[in-house]
């Protein structure tokens, strides 16, 4: 084959138009030490494609690349909590800080209404602990006249136990003025 020969099946080949055989042909030629030098820079392509095919995957590499891919989700599945944990995290304290020192903003009426209405409660509570002193006082006389009342219903159940009292010695003195008394084996009235 000459020159123009190998310029034209190269072109076909790259437009991925050859057969299998125009393809072992090229191959070939292009292998060949005797080549041209304008198309060496061709055969270093087949070379390469020489070799490739000759460099085996090994029967585990399957494997080791699914383990690989399991292993990059499970470092992105970590990375993408994390990274979740961690923008949580910002934006609460965010939010507690804005909350924290944010200040309150009133208006002038707002102030002025707070300000009439602290002074009204204020002088309502005045008003009404000076109506609860007397109440107070009346409530402080109860609880002494109860106390009086107490003590004074102690006092008459003292009475009443001396009371119970004489009226025991009364029948024990009747039951002996009607009995004879043996004094000596003799009989006393």
């Amino acid at each position: 084959m000459n020159t123009k020969e190998i310029k034209l099946l190269l072109d076909k080949y790259f437009e991925g138009k050859t057969s299998l055989q125009e393809e072992r042909a090229l191959r070939e030629i292009l292998l060949d030490s005797s080549l041209p030098a304008e198309l060496r820079q061709y055969s270093t392509m087949f070379d390469f494609f020489k070799q490739e095919k000759q460099n085996t995957i090994s029967d585990d590499f399957e494997k080791k690349l699914l383990n690989a891919i399991k292993e990059n989700r499970n470092k992105k599945r970590k990375l993408f909590s994390v990274m979740g944990m961690a923008a949580s995290i910002i934006v609460i304290i965010g939010v507690s800080l804005t909350l924290l020192f944010q200040k309150p903003h009133y208006n002038e009426n707002e102030i002025l209404a707070y300000r009439q209405t602290t002074q009204a409660l204020q002088y309502a509570s005045h008003y009404i602990n000076i109506g609860l002193q007397p109440i107070n006082k009346m409530s402080s006389s109860l609880i002494e006249t109860e106390m009086s009342f107490d003590k004074s219903v102690a006092e008459l159940n003292k009475l009443n136990r001396v009371n119970c009292g004489y009226d025991k010695m009364q029948m024990f003195t009747e039951y002996f003025n009607y009995q004879p008394i043996k004094i000596n084996g003799k009989i006393k009235n």
